[in-house]
């Protein structure tokens, strides 16, 4: 079975910033690639994804940090879209089941990743870790 996958561009990502609120807000706009079993070709479903990042009342604006964290964000609702048809399919396709499992399991990590890779990024403060300070 060929592989579910979403197309993740920097054209498809939008930030929105407002400093003054403390703010950010990354918009993507992504398809889902699904194979065709019947004649070997693909259905495309159109999907459009965002991620906040807010800044603490005690924190000082980045926007740097802001999109660093709401693109995160965003991926992991894609990366969750994605899981979820990887479920639905895997209902219609008993026999391709192990190839469609293994795919969950992959876009399963990449939620954890992007999960830490936003812990890691509201941890630092100050220029400082504040995991090992």
């Amino acid at each position: 079975m060929k592989r579910i996958k979403a197309t993740l561009s920097d054209n498809n990502v939008q930030f929105f910033c407002n400093p003054k609120k403390g703010v950010v807000v990354c918009k993507i706009k992504s398809c889902i690639v699904l194979p065709r079993i019947e004649d070997g070709g693909f259905y495309v479903k159109k999907v459009e994804v965002k991620g906040m990042a807010i800044c603490g009342k005690d924190d000082e604006y980045d926007e740097i940090k802001g999109k660093q964290i709401a693109e995160s964000r965003a991926k992991v609702a894609l990366y969750r879209e994605l899981r979820e048809v990887i479920i639905k399919l895997k209902t219609h396709f008993f026999n391709e089941e192990m190839d469609l499992m293994n795919q969950k399991s992959r876009y399963e990590r990449l939620i954890a990743k992007e999960k830490l890779h936003i812990k890691e990024l509201t941890l630092w403060k100050n220029g400082l870790n504040l995991k090992t300070s």
